[in-house]
């Protein structure tokens, strides 16, 4: 008989508008395992309360230390009465996170529990390198425990490289669409003289390029004279590698003020959440996608596959696992911290709709071929349902 399934991780929630790339992946797999009707338990780590979720990306709180003690609660008690089970657990890169991590591999080996620890982001690597050798000791012994880690691409492999002998247990999974449903065949049919449209859905963190795209804008309309319009979708977010004298007040004074000040407010629309079909419409009318990333804990943007499912041109760095998400002909380079590449790459569709249009069918082929959500829970639920 199979085993049961404890699944760790954080779910949406949408009235706070927790809303990121791993929450996106668990759900999806949490809506297939009730949806086949698997043996599982859930154990939800996701932000509750509006205190925790206004703190720095990456840090941890006081409220949120209340939250996990709570959880942590939780999980003594599911994983008692349910011995002998498969743990599926989303892992963090942070020390707090760490720590979580370190009880739920611990007790759950106590209780006789195989464990399945899923890695998103890139950053773990130099998380591991940067500690003393106490907490170095600590995460190699503990990820010893683990049968079995999935990370996003076969680069973040090289994270887990301190486990020596044990780094066969590290699988790459690349990750799928979790909303499939919004998903479409037609790649876009941009003609000349349309307003172009341009898209940018994430986290307003400044290390994901915001103000670079904003820039770009504002080269684009007031010194080329080109009219495009933007879409930014994403709440604003303190991270750990925000610089120092940088707080959430002043990055949305900041965003608003230059809009206003170079006159943009025509070109450029601003909403904190757009889920469903509000999220459908914005990828439905945009061209490219814009996502300039440096972020310290950067993956593989679940953002970008939904652009590409959409026939959406990404316009990405070539940083961490997001090179693996497009190929020569479905998407470009952008340098980061760098608007007038952004804008160069803008204006070269405007200027030639026919391969925009094949980029724009490329990427709908690129996606179908790579990164569907049945392709991803088909590979991940033969994990957790392998008696290893």
């Amino acid at each position: 008989m199979p085993s049961k399934i404890i699944l760790i991780g954080p779910k949406l929630n949408k009235d706070l508008k927790t809303i990121s790339g791993q929450s996106m992946m668990f759900q999806l797999l949490l809506d297939e395992v009730i949806s086949k009707n698997i043996n599982h338990c859930i154990v939800d780590i996701s932000e509750q309360s509006e205190k925790t979720r206004v703190r720095k990306s990456g840090e941890l709180d006081f409220n949120r230390v209340l939250e996990y003690i709570t959880v942590c609660f939780k999980f003594i008690k599911v994983v008692f009465f349910n011995p002998n089970s498969v743990i599926y657990l989303t892992v963090s890169q942070s020390t707090a996170g760490f720590l979580r991590d370190f009880y739920f591999i611990s007790i759950g080996k106590l209780f006789s529990c195989k464990i399945v620890a899923h890695q998103f982001g890139g950053n773990f690597g130099n998380f591991y390198y940067n500690k003393n050798i106490v907490l170095k000791n600590l995460i190699k012994l503990t990820y010893k425990k683990v049968n079995k880690i999935i990370v996003e691409g076969d680069f973040s492999k090289s994270n887990f490289s301190f486990l020596n002998s044990n780094l066969k247990n590290v699988i790459s999974i690349p990750n799928g669409l979790p909303e499939k449903e919004l998903g479409v065949a037609n790649f876009k049919n941009y003609r000349s003289g349309d307003k172009f449209q341009i898209l940018y859905l994430s986290n307003l963190i400044l290390s994901k390029g915001y103000l670079d795209v904003l820039s770009a804008i504002n080269i684009l309309i007031n010194k080329r004279n080109i009219i495009v319009h933007c879409s930014f979708v994403g709440k604003f977010i303190n991270a750990v590698d925000d610089p120092i004298d940088i707080d959430l007040t002043k990055c949305k004074s900041y965003f608003f003020d230059y809009i206003s000040s170079n006159n943009l407010e025509n070109f450029v629309t601003y909403s904190e959440s757009k889920l469903g079909l509000e999220k459908q419409i914005e990828f439905q009318k945009a061209h490219v996608f814009v996502l300039p990333s440096y972020y310290l804990n950067e993956g593989q943007p679940v953002s970008v596959l939904e652009a590409i499912s959409y026939g959406v041109v990404p316009l990405i760095t070539n940083y961490r696992l997001m090179p693996q998400m497009i190929n020569e002909n479905s998407g470009m380079f952008v340098n980061k911290q760098d608007p007038e590449c952004i804008a160069d790459k803008i204006e070269f569709f405007v200027n030639n709709p026919d391969v925009y249009n094949s980029f724009s069918k490329s990427s709908i082929s690129h996606f179908n071929n790579n990164f569907t959500s049945e392709i991803y829970l088909e590979k991940l639920l033969k994990i957790l349902q392998n008696e290893f």
